[in-house]
């Protein structure tokens, strides 16, 4: 028995020629390899260029996406007042007031209207008699002079709501504010 070290390095010529007659391979079977190589390497390449293609509409995509975002979270231009002319500014600030005034003018008026609702209220509630059908009272005078004031305080209140409502709609159907100046782009949009 040999010692394992020994002929470790030797080989055997007969085992040689077994293994290179299994490896040698005929012309036709190399060509059969050699053209299916070459179809799965067009395979892949047709692959490769789709896949490229996709890749490179995606990123088209995503920068146009990307512009978009950074166009929308971007803080609205601030309009320069010196580039508006003088007569946008006046109409501007007489709009601010007429606004100003129109919104005390309406708290007036709900302040009104809840005051004349809960007066109903109460005149239901205790089922008097309207003014106008009673007798007037000749044991306490001074209460038909109270309603007498009243009425006038009420018919005051009355008159001004109509003024006022109708100088509003004067200031809505104001042609001249509409026309006031056609260079103005902010001024017609505002009034628009």
């Amino acid at each position: 028995m040999a010692l394992d070290g020994e002929g470790a390095g030797l080989e055997d010529p007969s085992s040689n020629d077994d293994t290179s007659s299994e490896v040698s391979m005929s012309d036709e079977e190399i060509l059969e390899i050699l053209e299916d190589n070459k179809r799965e390497l067009k395979r892949y390449a047709k692959i490769t260029k789709k896949t490229f293609k996709a890749y490179e509409r995606v990123c088209a995509e995503l920068v146009i996406a990307n512009g978009k975002i950074v166009a929308l979270s971007a803080p609205p231009p601030e309009p320069n007042p010196m580039s508006e002319c003088e007569s946008y500014l006046a109409v501007m600030a007489d709009l601010g007031e007429l606004k100003y005034k129109y919104a005390q003018l309406v708290e007036e008026r709900d302040a009104f209207r809840a005051n004349l609702e809960s007066t109903k209220r109460d005149l239901l509630a205790a089922q008097a008699l309207v003014v106008s059908d009673v007798e007037p009272c000749e044991t306490y005078p001074h209460l038909e002079s109270e309603l007498e004031k009243l009425r006038k305080q009420c018919d005051e209140q009355v008159r001004d709501l109509e003024r006022v409502s109708a100088e509003l709609e004067g200031f809505r159907a104001r042609p001249t504010l509409l026309g006031a100046c056609k260079v103005c782009p902010t001024l017609r949009e505002e009034l628009a």
